[in-house]
């Protein structure tokens, strides 16, 4: 808890994918409360062509020298 008597908070988001498979989910957001007035979010883009394995992670700007990074290209 921060001085302003904020709790942290984790919030996931999940998105659906059925493209010919059995539908199943996969995370796309993880939202982090940082102090009372401030949240980052983390989003996860997945690759349809290949099997929906993680294709992008999008971190906020200012926290790591690039903003994206691509997997399993």
């Amino acid at each position: 808890m921060d001085a302003a008597g904020a709790a942290a908070v984790t919030t996931y988001a999940y998105t659906s994918f059925p493209a010919g498979y059995t539908a199943f989910s996969r995370p796309t957001a993880v939202t982090e409360k940082t102090t009372a007035t401030n949240s980052v979010t983390n989003t996860k883009a997945y690759n349809a062509t290949n099997k929906y394995l993680p294709q992008t992670v999008i971190a906020p700007a200012g926290l790591h020298s690039a903003t994206s990074k691509g997997l399993y290209a």
